[in-house]
């Protein structure tokens, strides 16, 4: 029960709390309703109207308003600002201000926007500045007309000039950059540079380039009246001559540094004063600004280009000549760029001449070689047949002395041949009519018997012959014989303080390999390359000269080639050579 008794107390103890403090509430109310007076409803209406009038006479965008006519109602004073009238100025003027080549899209437009209550529409235009200077404005208008609180067409528009500037410049350089690479021929495509140039940037221009002598080989000039351009080039020759130029594109030429003149008055022309032709061609140019640029690249001054403006309202900046800069560091760049295209052509037409030249002398060559061969193969076999007549004779006459000179005779006999049919097989090789009598047949029995016969005429060096059970390939057994014993005697050639060559035939899968080794004098590192190349012989003033032609290699390399194998070397100077070719394994269907 005491317990029940405490807690209804604490109850009744927060419920008069809560009492008081609405009490209190209700008191403070009240006290703030007396202290507000009552506002009147008229003038309740014309504070809004003031601040509704202060935001919209401060904001940054212009605010108009214009009956369904198009006659002006209402401007805000931000019109100053933005094109340098007052109100009322504006007011007077109006649709004069509007760029010619945009009034006819501007009416078609906001009749079309009257038509339609409550519709929206954005258009880029060009208002004349009071400097006489176009601005390029964004206007976004609103048709309000049917609203009987408005009943107007409301308007806000703001200056875009520089927005439309840097997309101007964009494009210019977009566009000098894609007349610059499609065109090869100079004049062509600087001319076109020029005529982008103006009016975009200046109203008249010159751009010149640079030969290999760092003198001047064209130069392309363009202005706003091409009645004009004879009088710029003019202008451009009375500078030339200049002992000394102040300005223009001879100092551009011969400094390599840019130059800025924003307005071009009395103390600029004070130094031609001294020359009435040149001072008046530029008065009658009417020039108000100028800059200049010289084109480099890698350091080096390729040419110039100039920019003049008449247009008083058009003064360069700085700005305007970081722009121009850059707009000559990509001319000067493909043009270098073409210019190395150009001479990378002419080397390689250049080329293509000499190689021509060498086919024809190596067309000549071979014929020379093939009717030299057969010319010599005549003769050549009729000598052998005299020297077998006279070793039959000699021999029933018992004369040993003419024996011996016969058999000396007979061997030279033999070179010669093996010379004249080397001369033929390359011969027949570029012409494509080398013949193959292609069969299978055992490799090893070929090595084996191209190494007997070789040993049997050899009594320097022993032929050690490796060999493994069997290894059957499909080809022309004489002409891979050829090159067994062009390898072999190589061997022995050039071994000549060595008494062995070792011969060694192995398979691996599809593939059997023929190795010849040799512990003579080896071949320096630097002629591996080129030991397989046609008529290439090693050559060392140091050591002695082995005789030969340059072909045995060649003729071996291309038969090796022809039977879809590989013919290679590994020599170290002074330690030997293995020459090793591999041929595919013949196997039966």
């Amino acid at each position: 029960m005491l317990s029940l008794f405490r807690k209804q107390k604490d109850a009744i103890v927060a419920e008069k709390a809560e009492a008081s403090k609405l009490a209190k509430k209700k008191e403070a109310m009240s006290i703030q309703d007396k202290m507000i007076p009552d506002i009147d409803p008229t003038e309740a209406l014309r504070q809004r109207e003031k601040r509704f009038r202060a935001l919209i006479e401060n904001s940054l965008d212009v605010i108009s308003l214009t009956d369904s006519e198009g006659g002006l109602l209402y401007i805000s004073p931000s019109v100053q600002r933005v094109l340098g009238y007052t109100p009322e100025e504006f007011t007077e003027k109006q649709t004069l201000l509007i760029h010619p080549d945009d009034l006819p899209c501007i009416l078609h437009l906001y009749n079309e926007l009257v038509r339609q209550p409550g519709k929206s529409d954005t258009a880029q235009l060009r208002l004349q500045h009071k400097d006489g200077s176009w601005k390029w404005i964004e206007s976004t208008a609103t048709n309000l007309l049917h609203e009987p609180g408005i009943q107007a067409v409301v308007s806000n528009f703001r200056d875009i000039s520089e927005r439309k500037k840097a997309e101007e410049r964009q494009r210019l350089l977009d566009e000098t950059s894609n007349a610059l690479v499609s065109s090869l021929d100079h004049q062509i495509t600087l001319k076109e540079v020029a005529q982008l140039i103006v009016p975009a940037l200046a109203d008249y221009c010159r751009i010149a380039i640079l030969d290999e002598q760092q003198q001047i080989k064209e130069i392309s000039v363009n202005h706003i009246d091409p009645q004009q351009i004879a009088l710029v080039r003019t202008l451009y020759e009375y500078y030339k001559d200049q002992a000394s130029s102040t300005h223009g594109l001879q100092k551009l030429l011969q400094t390599g540094k840019p130059e800025l003149i924003s307005h071009v008055d009395g103390s600029v022309l004070e130094v031609v004063r001294n020359s009435p032709e040149l001072l008046k061609i530029i008065q009658v140019l009417g020039l108000q600004s100028y800059m200049g640029t010289p084109l480099i690249v890698g350091g080096r001054v390729i040419g110039a280009i100039t920019f003049s403006s008449i247009q008083p309202h058009r003064h360069y900046t700085p700005e305007d000549l970081i722009f121009a800069q850059e707009l000559a560091r990509r001319i000067a760049l493909v043009l270098e760029n073409a210019r190395l295209s150009r001479e990378a052509q002419e080397e390689i037409a250049e080329r293509k001449q000499v190689e021509a030249k060498l086919r024809q002398l190596e067309q000549r060559k071979d014929e020379f070689i093939s009717m030299a061969s057969h010319e010599l193969k005549t003769p050549v076999t009729s000598l052998k047949g005299f020297t077998h007549i006279l070793q039959r004779r000699s021999t029933k006459q018992g004369d040993e002395q003419a024996l011996h000179f016969l058999a000396r005779m007979d061997a030279q006999l033999d070179k010669l041949t093996k010379l004249i049919s080397d001369l033929l097989d390359v011969s027949r090789m570029q012409t494509g009519k080398l013949t193959f009598q292609e069969e299978p047949f055992d490799l090893i029995l070929l090595v084996q018997e191209s190494v007997e016969n070789l040993q049997a005429s050899t009594q320097t060096h022993r032929l050690l012959f490796e060999r493994t059970d069997s290894a059957l390939v499909y080809g022309d057994k004489d002409r891979l014989g050829q090159v067994l014993i062009n390898l072999l005697t190589n061997a022995i050639k050039y071994s000549p303080d060595a008494d062995k060559v070792l011969v060694c035939v192995s398979t691996e899968q599809d593939t059997a390999t023929v190795s010849v080794q040799d512990f003579g004098i080896g071949i320096a590192e630097s002629h591996l390359e080129y030991i397989f190349e046609r008529f290439y012989q090693v050559s060392d003033p140091m050591e002695k000269t082995y005789p030969g032609l340059g072909i045995g290699l060649y003729i071996s390399n291309e038969i090796v080639i022809r039977h879809h194998g590989r013919l290679w070397v590994e020599s170290i100077k002074g330690q030997g050579s293995t020459f090793s070719f591999t041929l595919p394994l013949f196997r039966e269907k």
